[in-house]
Protein backbone atom coordinates (compact mmCIF):
# COMPACT_ATOMS: atom_id res chain seq x y z
CA UNK A 1 0.00 0.00 0.00
CA UNK A 2 1.69 3.02 -0.87
CA UNK A 3 1.75 6.71 1.45
CA UNK A 4 -1.55 8.30 -0.33
CA UNK A 5 -3.69 5.17 0.10
CA UNK A 6 -2.88 4.93 3.31
CA UNK A 7 -3.20 8.76 4.53
CA UNK A 8 -6.52 8.06 3.14
CA UNK A 9 -7.55 5.36 5.03
CA UNK A 10 -6.72 7.38 8.33
CA UNK A 11 -8.48 9.99 6.99
CA UNK A 12 -12.08 8.42 6.34
CA UNK A 13 -12.85 7.92 9.97
CA UNK A 14 -12.18 11.42 10.79
CA UNK A 15 -13.88 13.06 7.57
CA UNK A 16 -17.15 10.25 8.48
CA UNK A 17 -17.12 11.52 12.41
CA UNK A 18 -17.35 15.17 10.77
CA UNK A 19 -20.00 14.53 8.26
CA UNK A 20 -22.04 12.95 11.33
CA UNK A 21 -21.16 15.91 13.62
CA UNK A 22 -22.48 18.38 11.48
CA UNK A 23 -25.47 16.02 10.33
CA UNK A 24 -26.28 16.08 14.31
CA UNK A 25 -26.03 20.34 14.51
CA UNK A 26 -28.21 21.09 11.54
CA UNK A 27 -30.64 18.35 11.78
CA UNK A 28 -33.63 20.85 11.84
CA UNK A 29 -32.37 22.49 8.57
CA UNK A 30 -31.85 19.89 6.80
CA UNK A 31 -35.45 17.68 6.04
CA UNK A 32 -33.99 15.84 3.12
CA UNK A 33 -31.59 14.01 5.17
CA UNK A 34 -33.25 13.31 7.70
CA UNK A 35 -36.30 11.75 5.98
CA UNK A 36 -33.63 9.75 4.37
CA UNK A 37 -32.22 8.81 7.64
CA UNK A 38 -35.05 7.62 9.38
CA UNK A 39 -36.24 5.46 5.56
CA UNK A 40 -32.60 3.66 5.62
CA UNK A 41 -33.41 2.91 9.96
CA UNK A 42 -36.41 0.91 8.71
CA UNK A 43 -35.05 -0.80 5.25
CA UNK A 44 -34.26 -4.56 7.30
CA UNK A 45 -38.09 -4.10 8.74
CA UNK A 46 -39.64 -3.30 5.31
CA UNK A 47 -37.54 -6.38 3.39
CA UNK A 48 -38.58 -8.77 6.49
CA UNK A 49 -42.41 -8.58 4.64
CA UNK A 50 -43.71 -5.77 5.51
CA UNK A 51 -44.00 -4.44 2.06
CA UNK A 52 -42.07 -0.90 1.77
CA UNK A 53 -43.69 1.26 3.62
CA UNK A 54 -40.09 3.90 3.31
CA UNK A 55 -42.26 6.85 1.86
CA UNK A 56 -44.83 7.13 5.39
CA UNK A 57 -41.74 7.21 7.64
CA UNK A 58 -40.35 10.35 7.00
CA UNK A 59 -41.04 13.33 9.58
CA UNK A 60 -39.64 15.58 12.56
CA UNK A 61 -38.46 13.62 16.26
CA UNK A 62 -41.15 13.57 18.29
CA UNK A 63 -41.11 13.95 22.23
CA UNK A 64 -43.50 13.58 24.69
CA UNK A 65 -45.09 16.26 26.87
CA UNK A 66 -43.76 17.35 31.19
CA UNK A 67 -45.09 15.09 32.64
CA UNK A 68 -45.99 18.10 35.26
CA UNK A 69 -48.65 19.52 32.86
CA UNK A 70 -51.94 16.93 34.17
CA UNK A 71 -53.60 15.22 31.60
CA UNK A 72 -52.73 14.62 28.14
CA UNK A 73 -52.60 16.00 24.90
CA UNK A 74 -54.01 13.02 22.51
CA UNK A 75 -57.32 12.07 21.54
CA UNK A 76 -60.46 10.93 23.92
CA UNK A 77 -56.69 10.69 26.19
CA UNK A 78 -55.59 7.81 24.36
CA UNK A 79 -52.04 8.20 25.17
CA UNK A 80 -50.77 4.83 23.91
CA UNK A 81 -49.88 3.35 20.47
CA UNK A 82 -52.91 1.95 18.62
CA UNK A 83 -52.94 0.55 15.06
CA UNK A 84 -54.94 2.53 12.59
CA UNK A 85 -54.82 3.40 9.16
CA UNK A 86 -53.55 6.12 7.06
CA UNK A 87 -53.79 7.26 4.00
CA UNK A 88 -50.28 9.26 2.96
CA UNK A 89 -48.82 10.65 0.11
CA UNK A 90 -51.33 9.28 -2.09
CA UNK A 91 -50.33 5.98 -0.82
CA UNK A 92 -52.84 3.28 1.66
CA UNK A 93 -51.06 2.04 4.95
CA UNK A 94 -53.42 -0.37 7.57
CA UNK A 95 -52.59 -1.79 10.96
CA UNK A 96 -49.68 1.09 11.62
CA UNK A 97 -48.97 2.04 15.49
CA UNK A 98 -49.61 5.36 16.21
CA UNK A 99 -51.19 8.43 18.27
CA UNK A 100 -53.07 11.58 17.47
CA UNK A 101 -51.26 14.62 19.58
CA UNK A 102 -54.63 17.07 19.30
CA UNK A 103 -52.62 19.54 21.13
CA UNK A 104 -50.63 20.36 18.25
CA UNK A 105 -52.54 18.46 15.60
CA UNK A 106 -49.87 15.66 14.92
CA UNK A 107 -49.69 12.13 13.28
CA UNK A 108 -47.39 10.27 15.39
CA UNK A 109 -45.60 7.29 14.79
CA UNK A 110 -43.47 4.79 16.19
CA UNK A 111 -40.38 3.76 14.07
CA UNK A 112 -40.73 0.03 13.24
CA UNK A 113 -37.70 -0.76 15.44
CA UNK A 114 -39.00 1.68 18.16
CA UNK A 115 -35.95 3.44 18.30
CA UNK A 116 -37.71 7.00 17.93
CA UNK A 117 -41.15 8.62 17.80
CA UNK A 118 -41.79 10.67 14.87
CA UNK A 119 -44.90 12.75 13.65
CA UNK A 120 -45.78 12.73 10.21
CA UNK A 121 -46.00 15.89 7.85
CA UNK A 122 -49.75 16.90 8.16
CA UNK A 123 -50.38 18.58 4.72
CA UNK A 124 -48.87 15.06 2.97
CA UNK A 125 -52.00 12.94 5.35
CA UNK A 126 -55.36 13.26 3.62
CA UNK A 127 -56.88 11.14 5.94
CA UNK A 128 -56.82 8.76 8.54
CA UNK A 129 -58.53 6.01 10.62
CA UNK A 130 -57.91 5.72 14.27
CA UNK A 131 -60.38 4.75 17.55
CA UNK A 132 -63.09 4.33 15.24
CA UNK A 133 -62.94 7.81 14.23
CA UNK A 134 -62.28 9.21 10.72
CA UNK A 135 -60.22 12.18 9.89
CA UNK A 136 -59.71 14.16 7.09
CA UNK A 137 -57.27 16.97 6.54
CA UNK A 138 -58.50 20.21 5.15
CA UNK A 139 -56.31 23.10 3.64
CA UNK A 140 -57.90 26.15 3.54
CA UNK A 141 -55.55 27.21 1.13
CA UNK A 142 -57.82 24.94 -1.59
CA UNK A 143 -61.14 26.22 -0.71
CA UNK A 144 -62.91 28.48 -3.43
CA UNK A 145 -65.76 29.44 -1.25
CA UNK A 146 -65.94 30.53 2.01
CA UNK A 147 -63.36 29.22 4.43
CA UNK A 148 -65.33 28.94 8.01
CA UNK A 149 -62.72 26.83 9.33
CA UNK A 150 -59.07 26.64 9.91
CA UNK A 151 -56.27 23.97 8.25
CA UNK A 152 -56.05 21.28 10.25
CA UNK A 153 -57.70 17.51 10.84
CA UNK A 154 -61.28 17.65 11.47
CA UNK A 155 -63.47 14.42 12.80
CA UNK A 156 -65.65 13.12 9.98
CA UNK A 157 -68.71 11.96 12.11
CA UNK A 158 -71.49 11.94 9.46
CA UNK A 159 -71.51 12.42 5.32
CA UNK A 160 -74.05 12.02 3.16
CA UNK A 161 -75.85 14.64 0.92
CA UNK A 162 -74.11 16.95 4.34
CA UNK A 163 -71.07 16.39 6.01
CA UNK A 164 -70.68 17.00 9.70
CA UNK A 165 -66.98 17.57 10.77
CA UNK A 166 -65.79 18.47 14.37
CA UNK A 167 -62.40 19.79 15.10
CA UNK A 168 -61.17 18.19 18.62
CA UNK A 169 -58.83 20.34 20.07
CA UNK A 170 -56.87 20.84 23.48
CA UNK A 171 -55.01 23.75 25.01
CA UNK A 172 -52.58 23.94 28.17
CA UNK A 173 -54.34 25.64 31.17
CA UNK A 174 -52.58 27.33 33.82
CA UNK A 175 -54.20 27.57 37.51
CA UNK A 176 -53.18 28.82 40.67
CA UNK A 177 -49.34 28.17 41.70
CA UNK A 178 -47.62 26.17 39.08
CA UNK A 179 -49.68 23.66 38.11
CA UNK A 180 -51.32 23.35 34.71
CA UNK A 181 -53.56 20.67 32.45
CA UNK A 182 -54.73 19.75 29.11
CA UNK A 183 -58.03 20.76 28.58
CA UNK A 184 -60.77 19.71 25.66
CA UNK A 185 -62.56 21.66 23.00
CA UNK A 186 -65.12 20.26 20.12
CA UNK A 187 -66.23 22.39 17.59
CA UNK A 188 -68.95 21.41 14.92
CA UNK A 189 -69.12 22.04 11.52
CA UNK A 190 -71.25 21.45 8.70
CA UNK A 191 -70.08 21.37 4.98
CA UNK A 192 -73.20 22.08 2.87
CA UNK A 193 -73.50 23.16 -0.82
CA UNK A 194 -69.35 23.79 -0.30
CA UNK A 195 -69.63 25.76 2.84
CA UNK A 196 -68.22 25.52 6.02
CA UNK A 197 -70.87 26.23 8.81
CA UNK A 198 -70.24 26.44 12.52
CA UNK A 199 -72.56 25.04 14.80
CA UNK A 200 -72.84 26.06 18.07
CA UNK A 201 -76.91 25.82 19.28
CA UNK A 202 -79.97 24.02 17.87
CA UNK A 203 -80.94 27.51 16.45
CA UNK A 204 -77.62 27.46 14.29
CA UNK A 205 -77.91 24.31 12.92
CA UNK A 206 -81.50 25.19 12.17
CA UNK A 207 -80.68 27.98 10.34
CA UNK A 208 -77.78 26.10 8.20
CA UNK A 209 -80.52 23.83 7.13
CA UNK A 210 -83.17 26.50 7.21
CA UNK A 211 -84.71 25.05 4.04
CA UNK A 212 -85.94 21.92 5.78
CA UNK A 213 -86.37 23.99 8.62
CA UNK A 214 -90.14 23.01 10.09
CA UNK A 215 -89.58 19.91 9.33
CA UNK A 216 -86.59 19.48 11.65
CA UNK A 217 -88.09 20.91 14.61
CA UNK A 218 -91.21 18.98 14.45
CA UNK A 219 -88.79 15.93 14.13
CA UNK A 220 -86.59 17.26 17.14
CA UNK A 221 -89.82 17.92 19.70
CA UNK A 222 -91.26 13.98 18.65
CA UNK A 223 -88.26 12.67 19.37
CA UNK A 224 -86.75 14.66 22.27
CA UNK A 225 -83.94 15.07 20.88
CA UNK A 226 -81.49 17.22 23.83
CA UNK A 227 -78.61 19.77 21.83
CA UNK A 228 -77.39 20.28 25.92
CA UNK A 229 -77.15 16.87 26.94
CA UNK A 230 -74.99 15.81 23.67
CA UNK A 231 -75.03 18.54 21.33
CA UNK A 232 -72.36 16.37 18.34
CA UNK A 233 -74.86 13.30 18.61
CA UNK A 234 -78.24 15.29 18.46
CA UNK A 235 -76.50 17.41 15.40
CA UNK A 236 -75.82 13.95 13.88
CA UNK A 237 -79.41 12.49 13.94
CA UNK A 238 -80.64 16.12 12.92
CA UNK A 239 -78.02 16.08 9.98
CA UNK A 240 -79.38 12.19 8.80
CA UNK A 241 -83.30 13.33 8.95
CA UNK A 242 -82.23 16.49 6.81
CA UNK A 243 -80.39 13.92 3.99
CA UNK A 244 -84.15 11.65 4.51
CA UNK A 245 -86.22 15.14 3.33
CA UNK A 246 -83.37 16.21 0.69
CA UNK A 247 -83.88 14.86 -3.01
CA UNK A 248 -80.97 13.19 -3.94
CA UNK A 249 -79.15 14.78 -6.55
CA UNK A 250 -78.82 11.93 -9.06
CA UNK A 251 -75.51 13.44 -10.74
CA UNK A 252 -73.93 13.04 -7.39
CA UNK A 253 -75.95 9.49 -7.00
CA UNK A 254 -72.62 6.75 -7.39
CA UNK A 255 -70.16 9.32 -5.30
CA UNK A 256 -72.29 9.42 -2.16
CA UNK A 257 -71.32 7.55 0.88
CA UNK A 258 -72.83 7.40 4.59
CA UNK A 259 -70.94 7.09 7.05
CA UNK A 260 -71.66 7.49 10.65
CA UNK A 261 -68.46 7.60 13.21
CA UNK A 262 -69.32 5.41 16.63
Amino acid sequence: MNCTSFKLLLALPLFVFATTNSFSQNLQGDTDLHESMLESAVVSYYNAGSGDLSRLYNGPEYSFYDPAVKGNAYLFDNNSFTNGSIEYDGFSYKSVPMMYDVFKDYVVLLLPDKSAKISLLSERVQNFDWLNHHFVYINTDTLSKNKGVSTGFYDQVYKGKIELLVKRSKNIQKSSGTESSFTSKNDIYIKKDGIYSHVNSQASLLNILKDKKEELKLYINNNQIEFDSDKEQATIKVAAYYDQLTPLNTKNKESERIFVAN
